[in-house]
């Protein structure tokens, strides 16, 4: 039988302090969230053609975060992504500020390609990754944008585009080659 605080029995009685925080060396260092948002793309171009329907795969520190939704490249090559995920950080968690002081954020442009006569399932091929540094949170910033280039993958048809195409934008001061995204990363 269970005693409560202060009940007693015919054996004797059993009075219990309310529970107490033990403080430890350390007390766990808060987590916070880093938001990442994918604006758009520019000067994307597809395997079957100049208008692909594309999304964008978000991945920090191996672990995959999200992809946006699929989207119709127009026929200037420009996409509006409006995708955001995040991931959190802490002092001594798995994301901690030296793991965004050193391993950036990825971001793959794939194309979804049109599925063919009795095709089961939906095929893609990767177009291009975009690679962001974080570096810019730890630097004192709560925010930053950065327009960055998106490295085609061999075979890709962004290998073609001119100089200076672009795919994914974030204000940051990167020089344009290729296609490039353009995000928005805050914490």
């Amino acid at each position: 039988m269970a005693l409560s605080s202060g009940q007693a029995s015919k054996r004797g009685s059993l009075t219990l302090a309310p529970p107490s925080v033990i403080p430890t060396e350390a007390s766990p260092s808060p987590i916070k969230p880093v938001q990442i948002t994918v604006l758009e793309g520019r000067d994307l171009k597809g395997v079957k053609g100049d208008t692909p329907v594309t999304y964008v795969r978000a991945e920090y520190n191996s672990v995959i975060l999200g992809d946006s939704p699929k989207i119709d490249v127009s026929s200037d090559g420009t996409v509006k992504y409006n995708f955001t995920t995040s991931f959190e950080y802490n002092l001594d968690g798995p994301n901690s500020l030296d793991d965004i002081a050193h391993k950036p954020l990825f971001l793959t442009v794939t194309e979804v390609l049109p599925k063919e006569k009795k095709q089961k399932e939906e095929k893609t091929v990767a177009l291009g990754q975009a690679v962001v540094d974080l570096l810019p949170l730890l630097e004192g910033l709560c925010s930053f944008r950065a327009t960055v280039p998106v490295h085609p993958v061999p075979g890709s048809p962004l290998e073609s585009l001119r100089p200076d195409a672009k795919v994914f934008g974030i204000s940051q001061g990167h020089s344009l080659n290729n296609s490039t995204i353009q995000l928005h990363a805050a914490v």
